[in-house]
């Protein structure tokens, strides 16, 4: 089983979470400093890895599949 693709000087490890997924209308705002799905349940976390793997030279993006389980797919530099 692999769990990190490489691709040239970068990993693209995948994490699943195992919620009902985020809806496509939302997944480019999660990564806003502010915003919020729910109030209850969604902390500050994703703005503040997106402000990391930027910094240094990384990306972070969202899929969902119908039926939930987020997978949060991420880029990091192997090198720098």
């Amino acid at each position: 089983m692999r769990l990190v693709e490489k691709k040239g000087p970068k990993a693209l490890p995948p994490v699943r979470d195992n919620g009902p997924g985020i809806p496509e209308e939302y997944r480019k705002n999660i990564y806003k400093v502010f915003f919020r799905l729910n109030r209850d349940r969604q902390p500050p976390g994703p703005s503040i890895i997106k402000a990391i793997l930027s910094e240094n030279n990384g990306g972070i993006w969202t899929g969902s599949p119908v039926g939930g389980r987020t997978v949060f797919h991420f880029t990091v530099p192997l090198e720098q």
